[in-house]
């Protein structure tokens, strides 16, 4: 079932934001997207800066809707994965795209909320194990978090965003569905995150319509400054990043 801004797999109980889910950019423009880094990647370069690139995969290349083609799941995805492996043989840029491990990581649970477009705190997890083995060639003598760093909380809740708060989902608002199907689509339990020495992290938020930034600083972090810029994707890296670093400024630029 599609509404304006959802498509409802009732097989399953997943909605994808449907403007956001279906419509892949051909190759050519995701090229245009990557000269644009390449650009950026130069500027780090004469500022002394890392740059590491996350790209966080499609709800639906994850969890497939359950009436889609093989041939529609797949669309431009093998051609941006030859694109991918092309770009980092190069070693110029470093582009950290979990999809295999997400793939492999759902056999144990969702990696995307069922009601939302955003990744759940376990994908976020695997990703931040990939990006600082990267990381670490770098800066080997970095620490990383590991599962034992942190306590759990569970609910049938969405913490996705920006503002850290359980919520429905936004893709369940923007899909019509009557409140008397929300226990069926609100079925499972996520697991949260929650580092076992998160009183001692600070932060300072500034919160405008033009103008998001967080500021933490953590005084067991390795002594480097970090910089996570990024789409409400990034927001459950915040989980993990900020305990890794002294110095963390997050800037959302969707």
């Amino acid at each position: 079932q599609k509404t304006k801004k959802a498509a409802i797999d009732f097989k399953t109980g997943i909605i994808y934001d449907y403007a956001n889910n279906f419509n892949e950019f051909p190759i050519n423009k995701i090229k245009e997207n990557f000269d644009a880094l390449y650009k950026f990647q130069d500027f780090c370069e004469k500022n002394n800066i890392k740059l590491y690139t996350v790209i966080v995969p499609l709800k639906y290349i994850i969890h497939p809707h359950s009436s889609l083609s093989e041939d529609y799941k797949r669309q431009h995805h093998e051609e941006f994965l030859e694109l991918i492996k092309s770009i980092n043989e190069e070693k110029k840029l470093k582009i950290i795209y979990p999809y295999y491990e997400l793939l492999d990581g759902k056999k144990d649970g969702f990696m995307f909320f069922k009601t939302e477009h955003h990744w759940t705190d376990d994908a976020a997890f695997i990703c931040y194990k990939l990006l600082m083995k990267e990381i670490k060639k770098d800066y080997p003598d970095i620490n990383v978090l590991d599962k034992d760093d942190f306590e759990y909380l569970y609910s049938r809740k969405v913490r996705g965003d920006w503002d850290r708060n359980f919520a429905p989902g936004a893709s369940f608002t923007y899909s019509s569905v009557p409140d008397f199907l929300a226990d069926t689509l609100h079925d499972i339990e996520y697991k949260y995150y929650k580092h076992k020495n998160s009183i001692k992290l600070k932060e300072t938020v500034i919160d405008t319509e033009l103008h998001k930034e967080k500021f933490y600083t953590y005084p067991d972090g390795a002594d480097l400054k970090v910089i996570l810029l990024g789409t409400s994707q990034s927001e459950n890296l915040t989980e993990f990043i900020p305990f890794t670093f002294k110095n963390t400024i997050r800037i959302k630029n969707n």
